[in-house]
């Protein structure tokens, strides 16, 4: 493991956020080149496949994505023809997206990148090495998602005598 010149950079969050912020340039490279659309392009196409008709809402929090960037993408996605909006049949206030032919097959040859890419930026990791990181990402973000005192700001955690 290489040591970083200053400890404050050794931080987890640091650490993992250098790792994907190289991982994603390199992604985002391929996945526009070969198939025309962003990394966050390609997320919200891929939830809206996993579950077509999903709503603004639900799909806002699934990709982890800011409100009005989702909006906008989902807006450039359909002009593009990628997906379609319809008004919801029991409330015409939702929205219900869905993916068209060209939107499934760009997800579909993106999937199949995203597998080679995976298993290329991997291939340094030994099979047991690949378990135990992703055993480590669920337990960790579990962790995070759960919350609890430690994810507060001191200014609001609970004081004990």
């Amino acid at each position: 493991m290489s040591k970083a010149p200053y400890p404050r950079l050794e931080h987890l969050n640091f650490r993992l956020d250098v790792l994907s912020a190289l991982a994603k340039s390199v992604a985002s490279d391929i996945y526009e080149a070969e198939c025309g659309v962003t990394l966050r392009d390609l997320r919200v196409l891929r939830f809206v496949d996993m579950q077509p008709g999903i709503s603004l809402s639900p799909l806002i929090e699934l990709t982890y994505l800011e409100k009005t960037l989702v909006s906008k993408l989902v807006t450039t996605l359909a002009r593009r023809g990628l997906l379609t909006r319809s008004t919801g049949t029991t409330d015409a206030r939702i929205i219900n997206l869905n993916l068209t032919s060209k939107g499934k097959a760009i997800v579909r040859k993106a999937d199949r990148i995203g597998k080679t890419f995976d298993q290329q930026l991997m291939s340094v990791l030994s099979a047991e090495e690949k378990q135990v990181l992703y055993r480590c990402i669920d337990k960790l973000t579990e962790h995070v998602e759960e919350g609890g005192e430690w994810t507060l700001p001191s200014t609001r955690r609970k004081r004990t005598a």
